[in-house]
């Protein structure tokens, strides 16, 4: 049981200094962990908004023309 205590402890220590050591020497603060990600994805979703207002946009035009062609040639059949 100790060996399993002691080989968890180093493995948690060394995934610690291997962390420690990839940010340079400097902890990530907490802007840089959370608000900036979510930032970039909220940036993301909302820029991708008027692309699908367009989308709908063009669908309801289809839809409207199509109704009135319809509506057209009906008369004449």
């Amino acid at each position: 049981m100790k060996n399993i205590f002691r080989n968890t402890l180093g493995l948690l220590l060394a995934s610690q200094t291997a962390c420690y050591a990839y940010t340079n020497n400097r902890e990530l603060n907490w802007n840089e962990q959370v608000v900036l990600p979510l930032k970039n994805i909220l940036v993301d979703i909302v820029g991708f908004i008027p692309h699908i207002i367009f989308a709908v946009l063009i669908l309801l035009a289809g839809w409207i023309v199509a109704k009135i062609v319809m509506f057209v040639t009906s008369r004449f059949l």
